[in-house]
């Protein structure tokens, strides 16, 4: 399936009514549930269309959010000679939490055209208000992107 965003925000009031829905590639039917104190994982492959070094951004995350990549780190999957990262960072993980008031975090990874990576997006809400915010930016580019239609799919 294509994933459509990365980015989550549930609605709360101050009645204490904490009521959201999943994005609709989570397969949920769209059904509202009680979005205070929960945890969301979900896994993907990420399809690099050029090589070179991608930057992925948590921009902000309420409570806590935890991005991994690559084969092993994600999760153990398929052919991982393909899946392997090409770059001298050791570790491709990036996450942010509300303590960093806003804080962006980001993660450069130098991937090959062509291969999928496998991206694992782990997200928890402790109480209330529960958000967070990714993006990616492709090599050759200046400006973020939010719509990952193309690029994240998911089984």
């Amino acid at each position: 399936k294509n994933v459509e965003t990365l980015t989550y925000t549930n609605y709360w009031t101050k009645q204490n009514a904490y009521s959201t829905s999943l994005p609709g590639y989570f397969g949920y039917s769209g059904a509202s549930f009680d979005s205070d104190h929960f945890t969301m994982v979900g896994t993907g492959y990420f399809k690099a269309t050029v090589s070179g070094i991608y930057t992925f951004q948590l921009n902000w995350a309420d409570d806590y959010s935890l991005i991994s990549f690559g084969a092993d780190n994600a999760f153990p999957c398929c052919q991982q000679q393909n899946g392997h990262l090409s770059t001298p960072y050791s570790d491709y993980t990036v996450s942010n939490n509300y303590a960093n008031n806003g804080q962006k975090k980001t993660l450069q990874v130098n991937l090959l055209a062509g291969r999928n990576y496998p991206i694992r997006v782990m997200y928890v809400n402790i109480i209330q208000l529960a958000t967070f915010s990714f993006q990616f930016m492709i090599p050759g580019e200046t400006t973020y992107r939010t719509d990952f239609t193309g690029w994240v799919y998911s089984g």
